[in-house]
C-alpha cells in the first residue's frame, strides 16, 4: 500500500486546492492574477484527472521522481492553506486593533507593508510554487506513462471523459414499446427498481424522474437501494407516500465465521488445522461482519496453508496483497463527498475503532484544528456571523458538516444513558470498515500511533494521535517536534498498564508554529518549554500553575488565538498582577474557560483578590469554576456580565452562601451547581422569598434547558423553574418542597418542556403533592421520572402519576416511608414502558395492582420489595401485551409466581434471591411464553410452573446454586431444539452433567464455574463450539488437557476449550468469585470511582485510601481487589 499513498495524498491535495484557490485569489488584486487563476485552476483539474485515472486503472508503478513531485505538490497546497489562514487571522486582529490606540494601528500597517514574509507576500509565493509543482507533476506523469508503455501517447485524459453521464444514474435510456416510452406506467401497476442511487442534493432531478410514474395504478412499488441515508430520505420526501426503510446490518460474528469456513479449502476444516481455524476466526472479526470483504480475503487465503495466517491477522485488510482490487468500491462513497467533508472524515482516523463521536466535541476539534474554513456570508444566510468580520460562525458550519456526514451514512447514530443527566445521550460511531478507510485515505496527513510504531508518522503529517503516553519516548517526542506542519497533537491515557507510566518529555515542541489543537493529559502542558511560542494554539487544557518561572500565567499572554483554556492550581498564583498577565479579557476568540483551584487550600485571601482579575471576554460561552475557596463572588458573575454564556458550572465553591439572579443570562441553557455546601439561596434573600407568595418569581434564565443541583444541603427553597427546562436533577439538596413551573401573567397555564426529572437523597422532602408534580397537566413532555433515597418522603401526588400521559420510565427506589394514604385508583399512567420498584414502603403492592391495562409496558423490575408476597394474578398479567423483560430480585417475602404464565410476550425472565418461593405452589394457568433468556439461582425453580412448561428457551443461567448436584435433564431435553447457551456459576456441589447432553442439538456454548466435584464429562453435542470450565479439580483438568489428556479426544471437536483449575492463592480462586481480565479492569476502575466519590462527599471512612496514594494497578493484590471494591461500595451506599 505504500506505493498507493502518493496517489491518495495527491488526490486529496488537488481537491482541496480547487476550493482554496478561490479564497487565495480573493486576497490578490489585479487582472494578471485573475488570468493566472484560470490557468492554475485548469492545471490543478488536470492533475486531479490524471490521479483519478491512475487510481481507477489501479496504476501501481514506482517512479521516485513522480512520487516526490506529488508530495511536493501536496506541500505547496499546505502552504497556500496556511497563508490564507494567516491573512484571515490578521484581518480579525486588525479589527481588534482598530478599537485600540491609533499608534498600534499605525505600527501594524507599517509592519504589514515592510516586513518580509508578510501574509500577502507569502500567499503569492505559495501560489507560484503550486503552479510550478503542478507543471512538474504533469511532466513526470507523461514520462512515467511513456516508460511503462513505450510508443503509446501519454496524453492526460480529458476532464470531461468522466462527466459523460451524471454520477447518479448510468444513462438516460428508456426501454419499451415506442408508444409507451413517453408516458411510462400510465394506468398500470409498476415495479420500479433503482439500484445503487447516489443523488441526494438536487430534488429537481428526483421530480423529473418520478413525475411520469405518479400516474401509475395504486399498489405500484419502487424498490430503491442505496448506501446513503439521505438518498432514501430525499426519495421518500419527493414521493410523499408511505415507505418502509430496511437497513442491512452486518453479519453476526458467528455467521461471518461460518461463511469464512465454508469458502476455505475443505482440508482446512479437518482437525489437523484446528489452530489455523482459531486464527481464522480472529481474522473474520476484522472485517466488520462485511461478507463482501470476507469473500475477498478468503479468496486470498483459500489455498495458502504454508504461510502463517498470523501475518494477515496483524495487518489491516487493505495491506493484504491481492485485496487492493476491492478498494475502489469501498472508496466510492468517500470520492463522492465534497472536499471539506473529505477532510473532516479523514480527521476521524485519529481515534480508535469504536470511538464514540459526540457532535459538539467533534466539531470543536475540527474548528480548533483549522479544518473548518472561513466562509463569506451569503445574502439571506441565516447563520450567525462572528463579531469582527462578516464570516460564518465556524461552529455552525462544523455542525452542518457533521450532520451531512451522518446523513450520508458515514456516522451511525447511537444512544446511551447519560449518567449525569438526560435519559438518552446521542453519539455516533464509525463502522470498522469506514474507520479503516479513513486511516487509508488520511495517510500522510493523519497518523494514529497505537503500539509504539511511528512508521505512519511522516514529515507531511498534520494531525497525530498517540494512544498511550507511555510509548512516547524522548526520541519520539523530538521526532514530533520536527513536524513543522503539525496542527493537532492528541496524547491519550486509558490503558491500565499505563496508569503509572512516566510522563513524556514535551519540552521541544515549542517550535511547532502551526500547532493549533493540543489535547494532552492534565499537568503536562505546564512542562512544555516556551509554551508561549505556540501562537497558533487554539486549545489548551489542564495548564497547571506552579511556582516557577516556566509555568506562570504570563506564559500564556501571547496565545491570542485560544478558543479553549483550562487553568489548574490557581491557588499558586502569587498576586493580582500575575493574574492580569494572562490577559483573559483580551483573548477575543476564547469560548470555553475552566478555572480550577485546589479545594483543600485554606488561603482564601489571595483567591478573593485574584478571581476578579481573571475576568474572561464577554463572548465566553462555557465557563466552569472548580474548587474556589473564597467567599466573595467575582463581580463579573455577581453582575451577570457574561451575557453570552451558554453553559455555567460551579463546583466546590464551598464558602458561597448566595448566588445572584441569573435572569439576565438569556442565552444560558445549562446550569450545574454542585458541592456548594453553604449555599442558602439564589436571587432573592430568604426573608423576601418567605414573604412572597407569587408563583411568578423566578431567579433562573428564561431559556434554561438543563439544571443540575447536587450536594447543596442548605439550599432549602427554589420557588420556580422556567418552562423551557428539559432536564432537572436534584441530588442531596435541602428542599422542603419541589419547585413549581414558572407561570407568566397570562391566564392560560404554561406547559413545561421537562422530559427528564431525577430526585435523589433530598432528606427533608416529605411530599410530592406540592410543587412540580402538583399540576401534572403542565408536564405533558415528561418521559422519565426517577425518585430515589428520599428517606423522609411519605406521600405521592394525590392521583399518583396517572396524569403524566407521556411518562415512559418510572423508577422508585429506597423511599421506605411511602404510604398509600392520599392516592386513589390507578396510580400509574398507561403510557409507561419501564417500571422499576425498589423498596418503597407500603406502595409496592398498590403499584403492582395498577399494572392492569399498561399495554405499553415492556420492562418490569422488582427489587427488595419485602412486603410483596405474590406476583399479580393472571387477570392483570394477561393485559400486559408487550411485557418482554421481568426481573425479580431479593424479594425475600415472595411466596408465589401468581399469574406469571399469562404474559405471552415475555422473553427475558430473572428470578434471584427469592428464598421463600413455594416450590410446591401451583400458580394460575400454564406457561404461554417462550423465553430468550432465563436467569435463576435455584435449579429447583425449573420444576415449578410456569417455568416447568417452558419449551423453547435459548439461554439458561444458573448462578450460585450450591445445592445443585446435577442439571435437570428432563427440562433440558424439552428445550433441546432451541437451547444454545448454558452458564453455571459457582456450583460447588455439582458432580456430573446429564448423560444425554449430546441430544442438545442446538447447544453452542457451555460455561461452568467453581465445580470442583466434577470428575468426567458425558458425550457432548456436535454443535458445541465453546466449552469453558473454570475452578475444576486438578485431576479433571489433566484428563482433558489438550493433545495429551486421556479424555482429550472427547472434546477435541470443540473449537474453543478452556478448562482451568485454580488453588486458593490464585486470583481466580478467591472467595469473591471467578476472575477474568475484564473483571480486574472493571474492579480497579470501580475502586477508583469509589475513592473519588469518597472525596466528593467530603469524608474519609476508615480504611479508605486518599486519591494521592491510590496504588498502581500493577501493584494491586488481585486476590484482595474485588473484596476492597465490594467493601468500599457498601460503605458509600
Amino acid at each position: 500500500m505504500a506505493e498507493d499513498l502518493p496517489l491518495l495524498a495527491g488526490r486529496s491535495a488537488a481537491t482541496l486546492a480547487l476550493s482554496l484557490l478561490d479564497k487565495a485569489f480573493s486576497h490578490l488584486a489585479g487582472g494578471a492574477e485573475q488570468v493566472y487563476k484560470g490557468e492554475l485552476l485548469e492545471s490543478v483539474r488536470r492533475i486531479l484527472t490524471i490521479l483519478d485515472e491512475a487510481e481507477r486503472r489501479l496504476v501501481k508503478w514506482r517512479f521516485p521522481s513522480l512520487e516526490i513531485s506529488i508530495w511536493e505538490f501536496t506541500r505547496a497546497v499546505d502552504e497556500i492553506e496556511d497563508a490564507v489562514d494567516e491573512i484571515q487571522y490578521h484581518r480579525l486582529e486588525d479589527a481588534a486593533v482598530r478599537r485600540g490606540p491609533v499608534s498600534k494601528l499605525v505600527k501594524r500597517k507599517i509592519l504589514a507593508r515592510f516586513v518580509p514574509g508578510s501574509g500577502l507576500e507569502r500567499l503569492r509565493e505559495a501560489v507560484v510554487r503550486l503552479g510550478h509543482m503542478a507543471s512538474v507533476v504533469y511532466r513526470y506523469y507523461q514520462r512515467s506513462v511513456a516508460r511503462r508503455a513505450p510508443g503509446v501517447a501519454a496524453a492526460a485524459p480529458s476532464p470531461s471523459e468522466h462527466e459523460r453521464y451524471p454520477s447518479w444514474i448510468a444513462a438516460d435510456v428508456v426501454v419499451g414499446r415506442d408508444k409507451e416510452k413517453g408516458q411510462p406506467g400510465r394506468d398500470k401497476k409498476l415495479l420500479l427498481i433503482l439500484d445503487d442511487v447516489w443523488e441526494d442534493e438536487v430534488r429537481g432531478r428526483w421530480e423529473d424522474l418520478l413525475s411520469p410514474i405518479r400516474s401509475a395504478k395504486r399498489g405500484s412499488k419502487i424498490l430503491l437501494t442505496t448506501r446513503i441515508q439521505s438518498v432514501a430520505d430525499m426519495a421518500a420526501t419527493t414521493l410523499g407516500g408511505e415507505f418502509e426503510c430496511l437497513k442491512l446490518d452486518g453479519l453476526q460474528d458467528s455467521d461471518n465465521f461460518l461463511l469464512f469456513k465454508s469458502l476455505l479449502n475443505p482440508d482446512v476444516n479437518s482437525q489437523d488445522y484446528a489452530n489455523l481455524l482459531l486464527i481464522g476466526e480472529q481474522i473474520s472479526k476484522m472485517f466488520g461482519a462485511c461478507p463482501f470483504l470476507t469473500l475477498a480475503v478468503v479468496s486470498h487465503l483459500r489455498d495458502d496453508l504454508k504461510t502463517s495466517w498470523t501475518d494477515v491477522l496483524q495487518q489491516h485488510w487493505y495491506q493484504i496483497e491481492g485485496i487492493y482490487s476491492i478498494l475502489p468500491s469501498l472508496k466510492l462513497s468517500y470520492d463522492h463527498l465534497p472536499a471539506q467533508l473529505q477532510i473532516c472524515f479523514r480527521y476521524c482516523s485519529l481515534f480508535a475503532r469504536g470511538h464514540k463521536f459526540y457532535m459538539d466535541k467533534m466539531v470543536d476539534m475540527w474548528v480548533s484544528s483549522g479544518l473548518i474554513p472561513f466562509a463569506s456570508r451569503e445574502p439571506g444566510d441565516s447563520l450567525p456571523a462572528t463579531d469582527n468580520v462578516s464570516l460564518l460562525n465556524p461552529v455552525d458550519v462544523g455542525e452542518e458538516y457533521f450532520t451531512a456526514l451522518a446523513r450520508k451514512s458515514f456516522f451511525c447514530r447511537m444512544g446511551e444513558t447519560d449518567p449525569c443527566g438526560a435519559n438518552q445521550k446521542e453519539y455516533y460511531v464509525l463502522h470498522s470498515l469506514l474507520h479503516d478507510l479513513a486511516q487509508l485515505v488520511s495517510r500522510g496527513e493523519c497518523a494514529r500511533v497505537d503500539n509504539g510504531g511511528f512508521q505512519d508518522v511522516m514529515w507531511t503529517t498534520r494531525h497525530i494521535s498517540i494512544a498511550n503516553c507511555g510509548i512516547l519516548t524522548h526520541e519520539r517526542a523530538r521526532k514530533i517536534s520536527y513536524l513543522r506542519s503539525l496542527r493537532t497533537l492528541i496524547i491519550e491515557i486509558f490503558k491500565l498498564s499505563y496508569l503509572t507510566a512516566k510522563e513524556p518529555d514535551l519540552s521541544d515542541i515549542y517550535n511547532l508554529r502551526c500547532l493549533r489543537s493540543l489535547h494532552i493529559p492534565d499537568n503536562m502542558s505546564s512542562k512544555i518549554h516556551k509554551l508561549g511560542r505556540l501562537t497558533s494554539l487554539q486549545v489548551l487544557r489542564g495548564f497547571e500553575v506552579v511556582q516557577n518561572d516556566g509555568s506562570r500565567l504570563s506564559t500564556l499572554s501571547n496565545l491570542r488565538s485560544l478558543r479553549q483554556l483550562g487553568l489548574m492550581n490557581l491557588q499558586n498564583v502569587q498576586n493580582c498582577r500575575e493574574a492580569m498577565e494572562v490577559k483573559l479579557k483580551e483573548k477575543h476568540d476564547m469560548r470555553i474557560l475552566l478555572l480550577s483551584w485546589n479545594r483543600y487550600n485554606n488561603d482564601t485571601r489571595v483567591d478573593d483578590q485574584i478571581i476578579g482579575n481573571l475576568e474572561p471576554n464577554r463572548e465566553i460561552q462555557i465557563l466552569h469554576i472548580h474548587g474556589y475557596n473564597g467567599s466573595v463572588l467575582p463581580f463579573w458573575i455577581a453582575n451577570s456580565l457574561l451575557v453570552n454564556l451558554v453553559s455555567l458550572e460551579l463546583e466546590y465553591c464551598i464558602k458561597w452562601k448566595s448566588l445572584p439572579s441569573l435572569q439576565e443570562l438569556n442565552l444560558l441553557q445549562h446550569l450545574k451547581l454542585q458541592h456548594l455546601f453553604q449555599l442558602e439561596y439564589m436571587g432573592l434573600g430568604l426573608e423576601e422569598l418567605t414573604d412572597t407568595n407569587e408563583s411568578g418569581i423566578v431567579c433562573l434564565p428564561r431559556f434554561l434547558r438543563s439544571l443540575i443541583i447536587g450536594w447543596c444541603p442548605n439550599l432549602n427553597i427554589l420557588r420556580t423553574i422556567p418552562p423551557s427546562l428539559e432536564v432537572l436533577i436534584l441530588k442531596h439538596v435541602g428542599f422542603l418542597v419541589l419547585p413549581g413551573i414558572h407561570q407568566r401573567e397570562s391566564k392560560t397555564s404554561v406547559k413545561s418542556e421537562l422530559t427528564f426529572v431525577h430526585i435523589q437523597s433530598c432528606a427533608h422532602l416529605t411530599s410530592l403533592d406540592k410543587g412540580l408534580l402538583e399540576c401534572q397537566e403542565q408536564l405533558g413532555s415528561l418521559s422519565t421520572l426517577i425518585i430515589s433515597h428520599c428517606e423522609s418522603l411519605r406521600h405521592l401526588p394525590r392521583n399518583g402519576f396517572a396524569a403524566l400521559h407521556h411518562l415512559k420510565f418510572l423508577e422508585m427506589v429506597a423511599c421506605p416511608l411511602l404510604k398509600d394514604g392520599n392516592t386513589a385508583g390507578n396510580i400509574l399512567p398507561i403510557s409507561l414502558k419501564n417500571l422499576d420498584i425498589n423498596p418503597c414502603g407500603s406502595i409496592d403492592v398498590s403499584m403492582l395492582l395498577s399494572l392492569r391495562n399498561l399495554s405499553f409496558l415492556t420492562k418490569l423490575t422488582l427489587f427488595n420489595c419485602t412486603n410483596l408476597e405474590k406476583l399479580p394474578p393472571a387477570e392483570i398479567f394477561g393485559t400486559l401485551q408487550v411485557l418482554s423483560d421481568l426481573s425479580v430480585a431479593r424479594c425475600r417475602g415472595l411466596l408465589s409466581f401468581g399469574g406469571l404464565g399469562a404474559v405471552s410476550s415475555l422473553r427475558m425472565l430473572s428470578i434471584l434471591c427469592c428464598d421463600k418461593l413455594n416450590l410446591s405452589d401451583s400458580p394460575q394457568g400454564c406457561c404461554s411464553f417462550m423465553l430468550q433468556e432465563l436467569r435463576i439461582d435455584c435449579q429447583a425453580l425449573l420444576f415449578v410452573e410456569p417455568l416447568q412448561s417452558l419449551r423453547y428457551t435459548k439461554e439458561l443461567y444458573i448462578c450460585n446454586d450450591c445445592a445443585m448436584e446435577s442439571l435437570a435433564e428432563g427440562w433440558l431435553l424439552q428445550n433441546a431444539t432451541s437451547l444454545h447457551s448454558i452458564k453455571i456459576g459457582i456450583a460447588e456441589s455439582l458432580q456430573s452433567l446429564p448423560s444425554q447432553m449430546d441430544k442438545l442439538e442446538a447447544l453452542q456454548s457451555l460455561h461452568i464455574e467453581r465445580a470442583p466435584l466434577m470428575k468426567l464429562l458425558p458425550q457432548l453435542p456436535a454443535s458445541l463450539s465453546k466449552l469453558t470450565i473454570w475452578g475444576c479439580d486438578p485431576m479433571f483438568m489433566k484428563r482433558y488437557e489438550k493433545d495429551v489428556g486421556p479424555n482429550w479426544g472427547q472434546v477435541a471437536h470443540i473449537a474453543h476449550v478452556d478448562i482451568m483449575s485454580y488453588s486458593e492463592d490464585h486470583p481466580r480462586g478467591s472467595q469473591m468469585g471467578i476472575w477474568s481480565y475484564g473483571d480486574i479492569i472493571a474492579s480497579y476502575r470501580s475502586l477508583l470511582t469509589v475513592w473519588n466519590l469518597e472525596l466528593q462527599m467530603g469524608f474519609q471512612a476508615e480504611g479508605y485510601t486518599p486519591r494521592g496514594r491510590i496504588p498502581a494497578a500493577g501493584n494491586l493484590d488481585l486476590k484482595k481487589l474485588r473484596q476492597a471494591t465490594y467493601s468500599a461500595q457498601l460503605q458509600t451506599s
